[in-house]
């Protein structure tokens, strides 16, 4: 399994290769000033191939931007999200987002869901909840392990 944690400045952008070759990205936060390198980055590393997941901890801006050049670059098969609205509902990040979202399957994950892709677990630790009114507080926080190691991606903030 690999981890490639992306330099887009502020915010985030992880990918993560499975070891059984899917490839699942943790956020976007593509800018002026990074696209070129952070796709060049992708393109080096997933080739031709696409993004089978994308995983949005939550619908802020500057973790959903230039979703339609990543999805334009590197086709997104699938969304994952929790179905928080954000806080950003007005900016034309959350238009492009919600436009995609609509065009592709989307999961809305549940607080302690998990899957297993070729050995690695994958599991939500925070999603919806009930209990909180912060839109950030219902960020998506997954935990992935691997062979006794493991990774946790929080998209808080």
């Amino acid at each position: 399994m690999f981890v490639h944690f992306i330099d887009v400045g502020c915010g985030n952008m992880t990918l993560i290769i499975f070891p059984n070759g899917s490839r699942f990205l943790y956020d976007c936060n593509l800018t002026e000033e990074n696209t070129d390198a952070a796709l060049n980055y992708l393109n080096d590393v997933v080739g031709a191939n696409g993004i089978d997941v994308f995983i949005n901890s939550h619908r802020d801006a500057d973790h959903m931007r230039g979703i339609a050049d990543l999805h334009a670059a590197h086709s997104i098969s699938k969304i994952w999200d929790s179905g928080v609205a954000g806080t950003s509902t007005d900016s034309p990040e959350y238009d492009a987002y919600m436009r995609l979202r609509r065009e592709l399957p989307v999961s809305e994950l549940e607080p302690f869901s998990s899957g297993t892709y070729g050995g690695a677990t994958l599991t939500c630790m925070n999603s919806k909840c009930d209990d909180y009114s912060d839109a950030n507080e219902q960020s998506l926080v997954i935990r992935i392990e691997y062979k006794g190691s493991s990774v946790m991606l929080a998209g808080v903030s």
